[in-house]
Protein backbone atom coordinates (compact mmCIF):
# COMPACT_ATOMS: atom_id res chain seq x y z
CA UNK A 1 0.00 0.00 0.00
CA UNK A 2 1.42 3.39 -1.02
CA UNK A 3 0.38 6.84 0.20
CA UNK A 4 1.68 10.11 -1.28
CA UNK A 5 0.88 13.77 -0.60
CA UNK A 6 1.71 16.97 -2.40
CA UNK A 7 4.03 18.07 0.46
CA UNK A 8 6.44 15.26 -0.52
CA UNK A 9 5.17 12.91 2.20
CA UNK A 10 5.54 9.28 1.13
CA UNK A 11 4.36 6.19 3.02
CA UNK A 12 4.72 2.56 2.04
CA UNK A 13 3.16 -0.38 3.92
CA UNK A 14 4.01 -4.05 3.41
CA UNK A 15 1.65 -6.66 4.84
CA UNK A 16 2.19 -10.43 4.92
CA UNK A 17 -0.49 -12.84 6.20
CA UNK A 18 0.10 -16.59 6.47
CA UNK A 19 -2.04 -19.48 7.69
CA UNK A 20 -0.86 -23.05 8.30
CA UNK A 21 -2.56 -26.16 9.64
CA UNK A 22 -0.75 -29.36 10.60
CA UNK A 23 -2.08 -32.29 12.71
CA UNK A 24 -4.56 -30.12 14.56
CA UNK A 25 -2.14 -27.24 15.12
CA UNK A 26 -3.08 -23.91 13.56
CA UNK A 27 -0.48 -21.19 12.97
CA UNK A 28 -1.59 -17.69 11.98
CA UNK A 29 0.96 -14.94 11.29
CA UNK A 30 0.74 -11.31 10.28
CA UNK A 31 3.70 -9.02 9.63
CA UNK A 32 3.28 -5.31 8.93
CA UNK A 33 6.19 -3.03 8.02
CA UNK A 34 5.52 0.64 7.25
CA UNK A 35 8.07 3.22 6.17
CA UNK A 36 7.48 6.97 5.95
CA UNK A 37 9.57 9.72 4.45
CA UNK A 38 9.17 13.49 4.14
CA UNK A 39 11.57 16.44 3.83
CA UNK A 40 12.24 16.67 7.59
CA UNK A 41 11.50 13.19 9.01
CA UNK A 42 11.81 9.51 8.28
CA UNK A 43 10.50 6.56 10.26
CA UNK A 44 9.51 2.91 10.44
CA UNK A 45 6.64 1.04 12.04
CA UNK A 46 6.86 -2.74 12.58
CA UNK A 47 4.10 -4.94 14.06
CA UNK A 48 4.47 -8.76 14.03
CA UNK A 49 1.73 -11.10 15.30
CA UNK A 50 2.14 -14.87 15.77
CA UNK A 51 -0.72 -17.12 16.98
CA UNK A 52 -0.21 -20.88 17.49
CA UNK A 53 -3.06 -22.97 18.92
CA UNK A 54 -4.62 -26.44 18.94
CA UNK A 55 -8.13 -27.57 19.71
CA UNK A 56 -8.47 -30.44 22.18
CA UNK A 57 -11.59 -32.21 20.96
CA UNK A 58 -11.53 -34.71 23.81
CA UNK A 59 -11.56 -31.96 26.46
CA UNK A 60 -14.76 -30.16 25.49
CA UNK A 61 -12.95 -28.55 22.54
CA UNK A 62 -10.69 -26.49 24.78
CA UNK A 63 -7.82 -24.67 23.04
CA UNK A 64 -4.18 -24.42 24.11
CA UNK A 65 -1.49 -22.30 22.51
CA UNK A 66 0.66 -19.20 22.59
CA UNK A 67 0.31 -15.76 21.05
CA UNK A 68 2.94 -13.10 20.50
CA UNK A 69 2.56 -9.54 19.26
CA UNK A 70 4.64 -6.39 19.53
CA UNK A 71 5.08 -2.93 18.04
CA UNK A 72 8.13 -0.86 17.19
CA UNK A 73 7.60 2.74 16.13
CA UNK A 74 10.63 4.91 15.30
CA UNK A 75 10.58 8.49 14.02
CA UNK A 76 13.83 10.33 13.31
CA UNK A 77 14.34 14.02 12.60
CA UNK A 78 16.72 14.42 9.64
CA UNK A 79 18.09 17.69 11.11
CA UNK A 80 19.46 15.95 14.26
CA UNK A 81 23.24 15.73 14.55
CA UNK A 82 25.32 13.68 16.95
CA UNK A 83 26.61 15.98 19.69
CA UNK A 84 28.15 13.63 22.21
CA UNK A 85 28.37 10.05 23.42
CA UNK A 86 29.07 8.53 26.83
CA UNK A 87 30.65 5.19 27.68
CA UNK A 88 29.43 3.76 31.00
CA UNK A 89 30.94 0.83 32.88
CA UNK A 90 29.41 -0.61 36.05
CA UNK A 91 30.81 -3.18 38.47
CA UNK A 92 28.81 -4.44 41.45
CA UNK A 93 28.95 -7.38 43.81
CA UNK A 94 27.23 -8.47 47.04
CA UNK A 95 28.86 -11.06 49.29
CA UNK A 96 26.08 -11.91 51.75
CA UNK A 97 26.47 -15.65 52.30
CA UNK A 98 28.06 -15.28 55.75
CA UNK A 99 26.07 -13.71 58.57
CA UNK A 100 29.29 -12.61 60.29
CA UNK A 101 30.97 -10.86 57.37
CA UNK A 102 29.11 -9.11 54.55
CA UNK A 103 30.45 -6.93 51.78
CA UNK A 104 28.80 -4.77 49.08
CA UNK A 105 30.49 -2.95 46.22
CA UNK A 106 29.07 -0.73 43.48
CA UNK A 107 31.38 1.10 41.07
CA UNK A 108 30.43 3.18 38.00
CA UNK A 109 32.80 4.85 35.53
CA UNK A 110 31.59 7.23 32.81
CA UNK A 111 33.53 8.89 29.99
CA UNK A 112 31.88 11.58 27.87
CA UNK A 113 32.98 12.17 24.27
CA UNK A 114 32.07 15.42 22.46
CA UNK A 115 31.59 15.24 18.67
CA UNK A 116 30.19 18.72 18.07
CA UNK A 117 31.04 21.38 20.63
CA UNK A 118 28.85 23.99 18.93
CA UNK A 119 25.60 22.20 19.81
CA UNK A 120 26.64 20.29 22.95
CA UNK A 121 26.23 22.05 26.29
CA UNK A 122 28.72 19.76 27.98
CA UNK A 123 32.48 19.30 27.88
CA UNK A 124 34.49 16.11 27.49
CA UNK A 125 34.70 14.65 30.95
CA UNK A 126 35.35 11.59 33.09
CA UNK A 127 33.43 10.73 36.25
CA UNK A 128 33.67 7.99 38.85
CA UNK A 129 31.11 6.94 41.43
CA UNK A 130 31.76 4.18 43.93
CA UNK A 131 30.48 2.82 47.22
CA UNK A 132 31.85 -0.03 49.35
CA UNK A 133 30.31 -1.34 52.61
CA UNK A 134 31.59 -3.92 55.04
CA UNK A 135 29.72 -5.36 58.04
CA UNK A 136 31.16 -7.60 60.74
CA UNK A 137 29.64 -9.43 63.72
CA UNK A 138 32.26 -11.73 65.24
CA UNK A 139 32.86 -13.74 68.44
CA UNK A 140 29.19 -14.01 69.45
CA UNK A 141 28.72 -10.24 69.27
CA UNK A 142 32.00 -9.21 70.92
CA UNK A 143 32.89 -7.16 67.82
CA UNK A 144 30.08 -5.48 65.88
CA UNK A 145 30.72 -2.79 63.32
CA UNK A 146 30.58 -1.48 59.81
CA UNK A 147 32.80 0.47 57.42
CA UNK A 148 31.64 2.70 54.55
CA UNK A 149 33.78 4.18 51.78
CA UNK A 150 32.26 6.36 49.07
CA UNK A 151 33.66 8.57 46.32
CA UNK A 152 32.29 10.47 43.36
CA UNK A 153 32.31 13.64 41.30
CA UNK A 154 29.72 16.24 40.38
CA UNK A 155 28.84 19.92 40.35
CA UNK A 156 29.27 22.03 43.47
CA UNK A 157 27.61 25.40 44.03
CA UNK A 158 29.92 28.18 45.17
CA UNK A 159 29.18 29.31 48.72
CA UNK A 160 28.62 32.80 50.03
CA UNK A 161 27.66 33.67 53.61
CA UNK A 162 26.26 36.72 55.30
CA UNK A 163 25.62 37.37 59.00
CA UNK A 164 22.29 38.76 60.17
CA UNK A 165 21.76 40.31 63.60
CA UNK A 166 18.99 38.81 65.76
CA UNK A 167 17.81 39.37 69.35
CA UNK A 168 20.45 38.44 71.95
CA UNK A 169 20.41 34.74 72.79
CA UNK A 170 18.68 33.64 69.59
CA UNK A 171 21.77 33.48 67.40
CA UNK A 172 24.94 31.43 67.36
CA UNK A 173 27.76 33.93 66.69
CA UNK A 174 29.13 37.13 68.13
CA UNK A 175 30.98 39.96 66.39
CA UNK A 176 34.48 40.90 67.53
CA UNK A 177 35.78 44.16 66.03
CA UNK A 178 39.39 43.06 65.51
CA UNK A 179 40.55 46.03 63.38
CA UNK A 180 38.54 48.63 65.36
CA UNK A 181 36.93 50.11 62.24
CA UNK A 182 33.40 49.65 63.51
CA UNK A 183 32.34 47.70 60.41
CA UNK A 184 31.27 44.05 60.75
CA UNK A 185 33.40 42.00 58.37
CA UNK A 186 32.98 38.35 57.46
CA UNK A 187 36.16 37.18 59.19
CA UNK A 188 35.22 38.90 62.48
CA UNK A 189 32.41 36.52 63.51
CA UNK A 190 33.00 33.59 65.85
CA UNK A 191 30.90 30.99 67.62
CA UNK A 192 29.66 32.59 70.85
CA UNK A 193 30.24 30.80 74.14
CA UNK A 194 27.93 32.86 76.36
CA UNK A 195 24.21 33.05 75.69
CA UNK A 196 23.94 36.85 75.87
CA UNK A 197 26.55 37.28 73.10
CA UNK A 198 24.74 35.08 70.59
CA UNK A 199 23.48 37.99 68.48
CA UNK A 200 24.13 36.86 64.90
CA UNK A 201 23.12 33.98 62.66
CA UNK A 202 24.94 32.86 59.53
CA UNK A 203 22.80 32.81 56.39
CA UNK A 204 23.80 30.85 53.29
CA UNK A 205 23.34 32.79 50.06
CA UNK A 206 23.26 30.53 46.99
CA UNK A 207 25.15 31.70 43.94
CA UNK A 208 24.63 30.91 40.27
CA UNK A 209 28.19 29.71 39.76
CA UNK A 210 29.17 26.03 39.81
CA UNK A 211 32.47 24.19 39.73
CA UNK A 212 33.26 20.55 39.13
CA UNK A 213 34.08 18.88 42.43
CA UNK A 214 35.25 15.52 43.73
CA UNK A 215 34.06 14.12 47.03
CA UNK A 216 35.14 11.25 49.23
CA UNK A 217 33.53 9.90 52.40
CA UNK A 218 34.79 7.42 54.98
CA UNK A 219 32.80 6.20 58.00
CA UNK A 220 33.29 3.48 60.54
CA UNK A 221 31.46 2.43 63.68
CA UNK A 222 32.56 -0.38 66.03
CA UNK A 223 31.37 -1.70 69.38
CA UNK A 224 33.28 -4.02 71.73
CA UNK A 225 31.22 -5.97 74.25
CA UNK A 226 33.41 -8.31 76.41
CA UNK A 227 30.31 -9.79 78.07
CA UNK A 228 29.63 -11.75 74.87
CA UNK A 229 32.72 -13.95 75.32
CA UNK A 230 32.94 -14.12 79.15
CA UNK A 231 31.19 -16.67 81.33
CA UNK A 232 28.17 -15.46 83.37
CA UNK A 233 29.65 -15.90 86.88
CA UNK A 234 33.12 -14.38 86.47
CA UNK A 235 34.89 -12.53 89.33
CA UNK A 236 37.63 -9.99 89.78
CA UNK A 237 38.91 -8.09 86.75
CA UNK A 238 36.85 -10.23 84.37
CA UNK A 239 33.70 -9.11 86.19
CA UNK A 240 34.66 -5.48 85.56
CA UNK A 241 35.21 -6.29 81.86
CA UNK A 242 31.85 -8.04 81.66
CA UNK A 243 30.12 -4.86 82.83
CA UNK A 244 32.11 -2.64 80.44
CA UNK A 245 31.69 -1.91 76.74
CA UNK A 246 33.11 0.62 74.30
CA UNK A 247 32.05 2.18 71.04
CA UNK A 248 34.00 4.18 68.50
CA UNK A 249 32.83 6.13 65.43
CA UNK A 250 34.61 8.15 62.76
CA UNK A 251 33.14 10.25 59.94
CA UNK A 252 35.16 12.07 57.27
CA UNK A 253 33.63 14.08 54.41
CA UNK A 254 35.85 15.88 51.92
CA UNK A 255 35.10 17.90 48.79
CA UNK A 256 37.60 19.65 46.55
CA UNK A 257 37.68 21.30 43.14
CA UNK A 258 38.52 18.82 40.40
CA UNK A 259 41.92 19.22 38.76
CA UNK A 260 41.44 16.44 36.23
CA UNK A 261 42.00 13.56 38.66
CA UNK A 262 39.77 11.77 41.16
CA UNK A 263 39.93 12.06 44.96
CA UNK A 264 40.61 8.73 46.67
CA UNK A 265 42.27 9.55 50.02
CA UNK A 266 39.95 10.98 52.71
CA UNK A 267 42.76 11.36 55.27
CA UNK A 268 44.83 14.05 53.50
CA UNK A 269 44.55 17.44 55.23
CA UNK A 270 46.80 20.14 53.79
CA UNK A 271 47.04 23.40 55.73
CA UNK A 272 47.14 25.36 52.47
CA UNK A 273 44.96 23.82 49.77
CA UNK A 274 43.56 26.13 47.10
CA UNK A 275 41.30 23.38 45.72
CA UNK A 276 39.59 22.56 49.02
CA UNK A 277 35.84 23.20 49.26
CA UNK A 278 34.91 21.49 52.56
CA UNK A 279 36.56 19.07 54.95
CA UNK A 280 34.59 17.79 57.95
CA UNK A 281 35.57 15.08 60.39
CA UNK A 282 34.10 13.71 63.62
CA UNK A 283 35.71 11.18 65.96
CA UNK A 284 33.96 9.84 69.04
CA UNK A 285 34.95 7.23 71.63
CA UNK A 286 32.72 6.17 74.52
CA UNK A 287 33.33 3.90 77.52
CA UNK A 288 30.24 2.42 79.17
CA UNK A 289 30.03 0.72 82.56
CA UNK A 290 26.89 -1.02 83.79
CA UNK A 291 25.15 0.09 80.60
CA UNK A 292 22.37 -2.49 80.92
CA UNK A 293 22.03 -2.21 84.70
CA UNK A 294 18.68 -0.73 85.73
CA UNK A 295 20.01 0.76 89.03
CA UNK A 296 23.16 2.66 88.15
CA UNK A 297 25.82 3.16 85.51
CA UNK A 298 28.14 5.71 83.97
CA UNK A 299 29.75 6.53 80.64
CA UNK A 300 32.56 8.80 79.44
CA UNK A 301 32.66 10.22 75.90
CA UNK A 302 35.53 11.98 74.19
CA UNK A 303 34.82 13.56 70.79
CA UNK A 304 36.67 15.80 68.35
CA UNK A 305 34.96 17.69 65.55
CA UNK A 306 36.87 19.53 62.80
CA UNK A 307 35.53 21.66 59.97
CA UNK A 308 37.23 23.51 57.15
CA UNK A 309 35.42 25.42 54.38
CA UNK A 310 36.45 27.63 51.50
CA UNK A 311 34.20 30.69 51.64
CA UNK A 312 34.06 33.86 49.59
CA UNK A 313 36.50 35.65 51.94
CA UNK A 314 38.92 32.76 52.45
CA UNK A 315 39.28 29.55 54.43
CA UNK A 316 37.36 29.14 57.68
CA UNK A 317 38.37 26.44 60.18
CA UNK A 318 36.56 25.21 63.28
CA UNK A 319 37.59 22.72 65.92
CA UNK A 320 35.59 21.47 68.89
CA UNK A 321 36.74 19.00 71.53
CA UNK A 322 34.32 17.58 74.10
CA UNK A 323 34.89 15.41 77.17
CA UNK A 324 31.60 14.44 78.80
CA UNK A 325 30.93 12.22 81.79
CA UNK A 326 27.47 11.01 82.82
CA UNK A 327 26.39 9.18 85.98
CA UNK A 328 22.87 7.83 86.49
CA UNK A 329 21.37 6.47 89.69
CA UNK A 330 17.84 5.12 89.87
CA UNK A 331 16.99 5.39 93.57
CA UNK A 332 13.63 3.72 92.97
CA UNK A 333 10.89 3.77 90.36
CA UNK A 334 9.87 7.29 91.36
CA UNK A 335 13.31 8.99 91.59
CA UNK A 336 15.94 9.02 88.86
CA UNK A 337 19.17 11.00 89.29
CA UNK A 338 21.53 12.01 86.49
CA UNK A 339 24.81 13.88 86.92
CA UNK A 340 26.68 15.25 83.86
CA UNK A 341 29.99 17.08 83.71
Amino acid sequence: TNYNRSDKYNGLRHTVNTYNSYKGWKLTNQFIVTTINNPVQQGTFVRPTVDLKKELSRLRKMQVGIKYNSESNKLRDKKLERADRSDNYNLFTDLLKSEKHQFKLNLTYRKLHIFNSTISRQKADESLLGRAEYYVNELKGFVVGNVLYELGSGQEQKREYTFVEVPAGQGECNWINYNNNGIPELNEFEIAIYQKKKKYIRVFTPSNQYVKANYVQFNYSFTLNPKAILKPNVTGFKKILARSSTSSALQINKKDISTGTFQFNPFTSKLVDTTLITLNSFLSNTLFFNRSNIKWGFDVTHSISNGKSLLSYGVESRKLRNLVGKLRWNINRSFVTTLSY
